[in-house]
């Protein structure tokens, strides 16, 4: 549970970097955000875009054991 907290938390804090006029570093020291966690949640997010289910049909057929 305290990570979701966390993950919520990252996510907010990315939200609001999109409308964020200054610099990384500045927008980090503001909010109490170590750089390597930003840089790490930002590929992470990244990353998740980037996911696609691509899904497969398969037919179903009748198999005879006899």
């Amino acid at each position: 549970m305290a990570y979701e907290l966390i993950d919520i938390y990252r996510d907010e804090a990315m939200n609001k970097f999109s409308s964020y006029e200054g610099s990384v570093v500045n927008f980090c020291n503001e909010n109490h955000i170590k750089r390597y966690q930003f840089y790490n949640q930002r590929r992470r997010l990244k990353k998740k875009d980037n996911e696609v289910f691509y899904a497969i049909p398969v037919k179903k057929e009748k198999v005879n054991l006899n």
